[in-house]
């Protein structure tokens, strides 16, 4: 494995095991979970997803929001979003966070085969978990964003469907609500002092891509031809990562005459990093953004 991948992952779970041990149990008192069900029953702990539902919900059965982390495609685990998951079922709502097969390991295609799956689980146990199966929504942050992004486009787009080969569930997302989404696979030579983004680019496309699977990946190209649900999409100023990029996808996705709104996030008292309202629950930003993707979703 490229040893890029293996310092960014050691990064990651060091940073989220400092979360953990500072904001690990907020909410706690206001949910009830289930955690670490394998979706697929094969004992891979990459197939595996938590339940949180409202303390005392007892058989209510309630909207569904599945929440995808994220982790620039290579690291991270559902750990990194319990807290935002929990967040939201102390808002109403029954959340499943779910994990899936990271790169190199997995592949786009089996990422989005994996997102159907828990849905189709959804399905399968929405009586077990008295889910309302009528009101499903999907969100995601980062590369989460991304796959979030690419699943509503796939949701709609049967030549999407046949090139990553997904065979998808009997449930509908009815609108979706990323949060500093990646969007495409791009090296901007205009814009160097990007290396985060850059750095992604390079690490997962070493020889570059093919066109066929650069453009299944590029939303604004998916855009113009899927049908789409609602959007949310979280952004901030201060995100140096994707906020340049995120304009861009502003400009592209209000070309489409859909539903998409975006939520541009302004400092009250911090400033603001890349998906915050995931990571940094509790500030009062997060909490004002959180709170505007519930209302949005809300309305559908």
């Amino acid at each position: 494995m490229d040893p890029r991948v293996i310092k960014f992952r050691e990064a990651q779970d060091q940073a989220q095991a400092e979360r953990e041990a500072s904001f690990g149990t907020r909410y706690n008192e206001l949910v009830e979970a289930v955690n670490d069900i394998n979706y697929y029953g094969d004992g891979n702990s990459r197939h595996t997803l938590d339940v949180y539902s409202p303390k005392d919900a007892g058989d209510e059965v309630l909207p569904v929001i599945l929440e995808i982390h994220g982790g620039g495609y290579i690291a991270n685990t559902k750990a990194v979003t319990r807290i935002h998951a929990k967040y939201f079922a102390s808002r109403g709502f029954r959340v499943v966070n779910g994990d899936y097969t990271l790169l190199p390991e997995g592949s786009f295609g089996m990422e989005l085969q994996e997102i159907a799956d828990i849905f189709r689980w959804i399905w399968e146990n929405r009586e077990t978990y008295h889910f309302d199966i009528n009101r499903v929504f999907l969100t995601g942050d980062s590369a989460g964003g991304h796959l979030t992004l690419l699943y509503a486009m796939l949701q709609g787009s049967e030549k999407m469907r046949r090139y990553f080969n997904v065979t998808m569930p009997p449930v509908t997302i009815k609108a979706a609500a990323p949060t500093c989404p990646a969007f495409w696979f791009r090296i901007d030579p205009d814009y160097p002092e990007n290396a985060g983004m850059n750095f992604f680019v390079d690490l997962l496309f070493p020889n570059g891509a093919e066109k066929e699977l650069r453009d299944m990946l590029d939303v604004v190209l998916l855009s113009k031809e899927s049908e789409f649900p609602p959007l949310h999409i979280i952004a901030a100023p201060q995100d140096d990562l994707l906020f340049r990029y995120d304009l861009i996808l502003k400009e592209e996705l209000e070309k489409t005459g859909r539903e998409v709104e975006f939520d541009i996030c302004e400092k009250i008292t911090h400033d603001l990093p890349h998906v915050f309202n995931v990571i940094l629950t509790d500030w009062e930003e997060s909490i004002e953004a959180n709170e505007r993707i519930i209302r949005f979703l809300n309305k559908h």
